[in-house]
């Protein structure tokens, strides 16, 4: 993506996954912020963007590939990104990031509750899975295999009605929308959904 250079089908170990914009800044690890470039490449990038190490020569290359509709505006643009305006615009971009994630998850929601109205949904924060991986030692290998997002909803899952279970006064706390107010029906542990957030 960055150099243009063909990708040696016989050697898909010497290639790496970049994030476009640093992870220490952005926590975005969305299709649109990666890219696959050489592994030496990659361990040069450290926390400098596209468009320092780079400049904008590759820009065409990244225009083409934009029109055909082979990359989003949206990766175009952290492609092409300066790094005067990310410093210039990162609180609002990583709150919109935020929003838009809680704004899925409660959208999902509602659907779901919509087609299945007797269904209790609650949220689990990701550093909640998190930290019970952690207590209890179980290992996540993101490298291995895709597993561990399995295991990751299991947890949210378990969580989540511990939750309903042991802190029904806390409920609308840890509950979104219409769950909110008035939904006093019972449930059981077949009628359960929890999403990771």
């Amino acid at each position: 993506m960055y150099t243009g250079k063909r990708l040696d089908i016989e050697n898909l170990g010497s290639y790496q996954i970049d994030h476009i914009l640093p992870q220490s800044l952005v926590k975005d690890d969305s299709l649109d912020n990666r890219a696959l470039t050489a592994r030496d490449i990659n361990a040069e990038m450290s926390n400098q963007f596209v468009s320092e190490r780079f400049g904008l020569g590759p820009r065409a290359f990244w225009q083409q590939l934009k029109n055909n509709g082979l990359i989003s505006g949206r990766k175009f643009r952290n492609l092409v990104m300066q790094r005067d305006e990310i410093d210039k615009y990162a609180p609002g971009f990583i709150n919109r990031q935020l929003v838009e994630t809680r704004q899925i998850i409660k959208t999902v929601e509602q659907i779901i509750h919509r087609l299945w109205p007797d269904i209790q949904i609650v949220t689990i924060k990701a550093n909640l899975t998190h930290q019970v991986r952690s207590e209890l030692g179980f290992p996540k290998v993101r490298e291995l295999n895709d597993y561990h997002h399995a295991f990751d909803a299991l947890l949210a899952a378990r969580i989540g009605q511990y939750l309903l279970e042991h802190y029904a006064g806390l409920k609308p706390f840890f509950t979104y929308g219409e769950f909110k107010r008035g939904d006093t029906k019972k449930y059981g542990t077949t009628n359960f959904f929890a999403a990771a957030n």
